[in-house]
């Protein structure tokens, strides 16, 4: 059909007709959508792979501290934020450094590491603290 003097817009110069041009166009508008479904879908799934654990771990870390600084708080032996062995050791905390559970009581050889509870420490093939290889888990007692 030639191109009126009212009529604007753009002329293709293709064999196909009208209808077969806007076949097409619906054509390519459901690929292009299928392919944002798509990439919507893998960036919700790698979301959900990578980042949830990490939130999830963050927020697990951030709930045991606020449950150690309660526990810390209402202990007997606190005052005014320090415990009985000085404010060196209650910023340091006597809490083993792997669980963050049970207090510290053995001994990592030959490094000499007291960095872990028993439970935790006879499961470890290296210190914590400085990576050397245990050779031995020593319990300590304190009197």
């Amino acid at each position: 059909m030639p191109p009126s003097a009212g009529m604007p817009g753009i002329f293709l110069l293709t064999p196909l007709t009208r209808a077969q041009l806007e076949r097409s166009d619906r054509l390519w508008a459901r690929v292009w959508t299928a392919v944002l479904v798509a990439s919507a879908t893998g960036v919700a799934y790698y979301l959900w792979k990578w980042l949830w654990p990490r939130l999830a771990a963050h927020l697990a870390r951030w709930k045991h501290a606020r449950r150690l600084a309660r526990r810390r708080a209402s202990d007997g032996n606190s005052v005014g934020g320090t415990t009985a062995a000085g404010p060196e050791a209650a910023a340091l905390g006597n809490e083993c450094v792997v669980c963050m559970d049970r207090p510290r009581n053995t001994v990592l050889t030959p490094c000499g590491h007291l960095a872990c509870c028993h439970a935790c420490a006879t499961r470890l093939s290296r210190c914590p603290v400085c990576r050397a290889r245990v050779a031995q888990a020593v319990r300590t007692f304190q009197v």
